[in-house]
């Protein structure tokens, strides 16, 4: 095997790895933005489910609330037992609402992350596929080069050599040439 086709055959197994290498980043990065996306979408789910407890104990203190004034003989929906139940209701209305907010990060922050992936495999891809262009632009200059190589040093028919061995030149003879 000469020396060129050594470089082009190098050449493209180093092209080929280096495509499979930017492959396989690239899926990577894509199962990783799936992940992204699937812990996103739960802890949105456990934020939506803290949204639903806060109503529910909301529920269980006005129905406290009311029944305990009531019990008593006090007007549920008056005095004291209505600035309970507005206190509650504002309680339960700002940890609502943070719950929500808290799910609604949660789903974008897992959006975000999932996009910043997509966007490290579609680059790695690229990589890859540029790398393999310039193994096998670097393997066909070796080619070339070797080529040019044994055209200088090849033998003529009739015994002569044709070309310079630039190595067997002195720097006089060099500067002569």
């Amino acid at each position: 095997m000469s020396m060129g086709t050594a470089a082009l055959a190098f050449a493209g197994v180093s092209a080929f790895s280096q495509y499979r290498a930017g492959q396989a980043q690239a899926a990577q990065l894509k199962a990783q933005a799936q992940q992204y996306n699937l812990e996103a979408r739960q802890q949105a789910i456990i934020y939506k489910q803290q949204a639903a407890d806060v109503l529910a104990r909301l529920n269980e203190h006005l129905s406290t609330t009311i029944a305990t004034a009531a019990a008593s003989g006090i007007q549920a929906l008056e005095g004291s037992a209505l600035s309970l139940q507005n206190y509650a209701i504002s309680e339960a209305a700002n940890e609502y609402a943070t719950a929500r907010d808290n799910e609604l990060i949660a789903t974008q922050m897992g959006k975000f992350k999932a996009d910043v992936a997509k966007s490290g495999a579609k680059s790695a891809m690229q990589s890859g596929l540029l790398n393999a262009g310039a193994s096998l632009a670097m393997g066909y200059y070796g080619y070339k080069q070797a080529g040019q190589s044994s055209l200088l040093n090849s033998s003529v028919p009739g015994g002569g050599q044709v070309g310079l061995d630039m190595r067997s030149l002195s720097t006089t003879e060099t500067a002569a040439v």
